[in-house]
């Protein structure tokens, strides 16, 4: 019955340390990999924020001949890989250029690749251009430190940011001082194998089963922005992977032509609602990664102490660099690049230039919470549930 909890406490236990939404995404993009529509996750964050290792601990929870990871591939590669039917493809920073983006943009929605290659005639030696199309159905997961994502790559993935909080990087020293305590060498040699055994195990009994959801049609979404056209689906997709998971806690359907199915039911939707709505959206529908939203909160109090030692409005209170590093104890570089994206969205305003002799100084645009789209017109669980009841 706690399944997801079980898989998020097992990831711990492998050394990932709290983004429990996080990880539960990225463990059910992999094990997606078995339906005929996978579902896929690209991780944006600034190097050192844990990417790769989130990525690698649920690739270690994967049978190992379902996995394929690749850290740097030509341009052609892909199209000469032995099978890339139901794969969980692991795409390190180093794969992104156009060339290989639109392969794989072309596998995620046409479930193919194509290439027309000249090909010489055996019998009569003429060239002639043949469309070579090879199958592909791939679960995949991209991590980049990019924040200006290609519209067309963004389509096709649930985008999430990793925590760069300083909450998160506590947690991360936290359980690095465990490193050579003989608790943790227990683990590495009993608990560890003993997890990762059990859920190549579970992957393996993963059927490919059809899923039904009877109660998407009571289902609200807001329809203020066009990119909620994506997210909304995103969202039914996520519910039916959460369903595909739990197969084995449901009984399992036949339809009329005699095809097993699985229905949806509300605790798939309470499991899908809580990743997306407090996970996946609260993240990118700000399009600003939880690092510059953390900086912005502390910078607004950092003015609002200021102006109120000096009688005047938070937003007419400027600082630099320098001083909100001593203010609040961030590093320079985090500093740096979260400012910059303030300043892009305009949250903040650079008053001066940078240049050499001439610092750059902030100050708040206004002071006022960043704006966010406005949820809650997703019905909860306890809504759904009421709703299904008519």
């Amino acid at each position: 019955p706690n399944l997801f909890d079980e898989i998020a406490q097992d990831m711990t236990t492998l050394g990932y340390v709290g983004e429990e939404l996080n990880k539960k995404l990225v463990y059910l993009a992999a094990s997606s990999r078995v339906l005929d529509d996978p579902i896929s996750v690209m991780i944006l964050s600034q190097s050192a924020s844990g990417k790769s290792m989130l990525v690698d601990t649920v690739k270690r929870l994967i049978p190992e001949d379902d996995v394929i990871a690749i850290t740097s591939l030509s341009d052609q590669a892909l199209n000469y890989i032995s099978s890339l039917m139901h794969k969980f493809l692991v795409l390190g920073e180093a794969v992104h250029n156009e060339v290989i983006e639109h392969q794989i943009r072309e596998m995620l929605s046409g479930k193919e690749l194509s290439r027309l290659v000249t090909l010489k005639d055996p019998k009569t030696g003429e060239l002639a251009s043949t469309l070579v199309r090879t199958p592909a159905v791939v679960a995949a997961v991209m991590s980049t430190t990019r924040q200006n994502i290609n519209p067309e790559n963004s389509s096709r993935f649930f985008l999430i940011n990793a925590d760069e909080t300083r909450e998160q990087t506590k947690k991360i020293h936290e359980a690095q001082r465990r490193k050579y305590t003989l608790k943790r060498y227990d683990e590495k040699e009993k608990q560890i194998p003993a997890i990762i055994a059990k859920h190549h195990a579970a992957q393996q009994l993963l059927r490919n089963i059809l899923v039904v959801n009877e109660f998407a049609y009571q289902l609200d979404f807001p329809d203020v922005f066009m990119r909620t056209r994506r997210d909304h689906d995103r969202f039914i997709d996520l519910i039916a992977a959460v369903c595909f998971l739990r197969q084995y806690q449901k009984e399992a359907k036949q339809t009329q032509d005699g095809r097993e199915y699985v229905e949806c039911d509300l605790t798939d939707y309470e499991i899908a609602y809580e990743i997306m709505v407090k996970g996946v959206l609260s993240a990118t529908l700000l399009e600003l990664p939880k690092s510059a939203v953390e900086l912005y909160d502390a910078l607004r109090e950092l003015a609002r102490d200021r102006a109120k030692k000096e009688g005047v409005k938070a937003h007419e209170k400027t600082f630099t660099q320098r001083e909100i590093r001593e203010e609040t104890g961030y590093g320079h570089t985090w500093i740096r690049q979260n400012l910059r994206l303030l300043v892009d969205y305009e949250y903040v305003v650079l008053r001066r230039g940078g240049k050499e002799r001439s610092k750059g100084v902030y100050r708040l645009k206004e002071d006022c919470d960043i704006e966010t789209l406005n949820l809650s017109m997703i019905p909860d669980p306890e809504a759904m549930r009421t709703k299904t009841r008519r």
